[in-house]
């Protein structure tokens, strides 16, 4: 629970906030990005609600003073959490499914975890047929399980990967590599594919 030292925390979010736009990632894939890891932590980790209070000042606070260093519209009341509720009140389209990652839906398919529309780097590696594959591209969307992107390339069903997710290239970033398989293959109008990638390691465990 960082023993009440924010500072580490104030530096992180600043440090990571001006790489991603300096990434042309915008604002709201960030603040999205930090509620996902808010839930995860209540829900998953056991994390006290209560003391998100001083956790979310932190983040808010944090966001603010990079204002000046950003292309970003970083209001000077930023709420994190309060902009998310806004933004889904007056624009309801953002919850609807977008069309490729609708192919991803199946009739009767179950979800253990939610999936949230997310744009997020990745870097995907795989061995096939004696000939590797190295690809960076962006998700479609994501969840604590693995996530959904499209490409042009042609994975085998049940292929092993080496994921590196997120995939950060600024100075200073610090990448990890997970083992994945290929869950699913959806074929899309353009002749691309989309791609379920499911992880077979616990993101939460950091011993490995």
């Amino acid at each position: 629970m960082l023993r009440c030292n924010f500072a580490p925390l104030d530096e992180w979010i600043r440090r990571h906030a001006c790489l991603a736009a300096e990434e042309h990632f915008e604002l709201e894939d960030l603040l999205q990005l930090l509620r996902i890891c808010r839930s995860s932590a209540i829900e998953i980790d056991g994390w006290d609600e209560d003391v998100f209070s001083a956790v979310d000042d932190v983040i808010n606070e944090g966001l603010r003073a990079i204002r000046e260093k950003v292309s970003w519209d970083i209001p000077d009341q930023l709420n994190y959490l309060k902009e998310a509720q806004g933004d889904l009140g007056m624009h309801p389209e953002l919850i609807e499914p977008d069309p490729i990652a609708s192919a991803a839906i199946r009739k009767g398919e179950r979800r253990e975890t939610g999936r949230n529309r997310l744009a997020l780097p990745i870097r995907v590696r795989c061995n096939m047929q004696k000939k590797q594959s190295d690809e960076i591209t962006l998700t479609q969307n994501v969840s604590l399980s693995g996530f959904y992107f499209r490409t042009q390339k042609n994975y085998p069903l049940g292929s092993q990967l080496k994921v590196i997710y997120p995939y950060w290239t600024g100075p200073g970033s610090i990448n990890r590599e997970y083992p994945a398989r290929v869950a699913r293959l959806d074929p899309l109008p353009d002749r691309s594919w989309g791609v379920a990638v499911e992880f077979l390691r616990n993101l939460r465990d950091k011993s490995a």
